[in-house]
């Protein structure tokens, strides 16, 4: 019964052990005929922030249309009593400015982005846009520690079995 025990365990851990968790979150945003995309980790660390708890700045690189832009972009998150939304601003090509509902909770100073989908509106000429965040698809790796300890845990009943049957 011990053994039995012991063998379920180690599978429980080996299967547990086996696949490494992203928290990387997927941005896209699609409006006027264009698609945007860049990634953010889903606990941001801001580059800067106001300290009145509205708005942070972090950079990513954005592609537009499948084209990446030269260098990362900057990205302001903002989130006030009457607004919320993204400003894109590359300096160069890729520069929005929408508003939407909330994208992050907690302070500027420390973030978590929101997954989902959003409607937001460029607040240019009001053109409407869907902003979406969604974890990171990747597909699990396994962790080489956790077949090393499958393989030697295998190993150990295989042997503790013989052992048995050579006893009797």
């Amino acid at each position: 019964m011990r053994t039995l025990f012991r063998a379920l365990s180690l599978v429980a851990l080996a299967a547990t052990a086996l696949a490494a968790k992203a928290d990387t979150l997927d941005f896209t945003i699609a409006g006027e005929g264009n698609i945007y995309t860049f990634s953010l980790p889903s606990m941001v660390v801001p580059v800067d922030y106001d300290g009145n708890g509205v708005s942070f700045n972090t950079f990513a690189v954005v592609t537009e249309n499948g084209l990446a832009s030269p260098a990362p972009d900057q990205l302001t998150f903002y989130n006030d009593r009457l607004f919320a939304g993204l400003i894109i601003d590359s300096g160069s090509s890729v520069e929005l400015d929408l508003v939407s509902f909330p994208l992050f909770s907690g302070s500027p100073g420390s973030p978590t982005l929101l997954t989902g989908v959003f409607p937001a509106e460029n607040i240019v000429d009001e053109a409407p846009y869907t902003i979406t965040a969604e974890p990171e698809s990747t597909t699990p790796v396994p962790e080489p520690s956790g077949a090393v300890l499958l393989a030697t845990g295998i190993l150990a009943l295989t042997g503790a079995a013989r052992r048995r049957l050579l006893a009797r």
